[in-house]
């Protein structure tokens, strides 16, 4: 058994690199589906419409300013 990585030998390094993949898809697939599931069972979402462009400022009015 290897109990160092530095010692280890290359199918000890595939082992662990491939059990990385595959508990990294398994946590983002996972995390997806919870995630498509929370917006599904949403009630009472409002949706915004817009009507008109509007212009938003920072409150500076540039009349005064010469």
């Amino acid at each position: 058994m290897n109990h160092s990585i530095y010692s280890a030998d290359r199918a000890t390094h595939l082992k662990i690199v491939v059990m990385a993949l595959v508990m990294a898809t398994v946590i983002a697939g996972g995390s997806l589906c919870f995630h498509a599931v929370n917006l599904a069972s949403r009630e009472g979402v409002v949706v915004v419409v817009a009507k008109a462009p509007a212009m938003a400022s920072a409150g500076i009015d540039r009349r005064t300013l010469n």
